[in-house]
């Protein structure tokens, strides 16, 4: 992970190995989930990502856990009708991408 992400894994704070509760307790930003049936749309919700905001990404099999969803805002990747869903690390990828675009102007 530190060869692949080049050092920018220090820029970020991460959270892994942690219970909702204790995540929950310890972010102040707002919590957006990507999730395939989000009532954001990614691209339409630039206002937003200018704030700091907190990402969720669940696992592939189940996604975001209802706990955190009931806390989040659901955010959805526009995609071809004919594909199911992303991967978890693709998904990632295209969320923390547009946040870095549209604060960077």
């Amino acid at each position: 992970v530190l060869r692949a992400g080049m050092g920018a894994h220090r820029l970020l704070d991460l959270y892994e190995g942690w219970s909702n509760q204790q995540v929950l307790s310890a972010v102040t930003a707002p919590l957006l989930a990507a999730t395939a049936d989000g009532q954001l749309g990614l691209f339409d919700m630039p206002k937003v990502l200018t704030q700091p905001v907190a990402w969720v990404m669940g696992s592939e099999g189940q996604g975001v856990s209802e706990d955190l969803m009931t806390q989040a805002k659901g955010v959805s990747i526009p995609i071809d009708p004919r594909v199911e869903s992303l991967n978890v690390s693709t998904a990632a990828a295209i969320c923390l991408f547009e946040t870095v675009r549209v604060r960077r102007g």
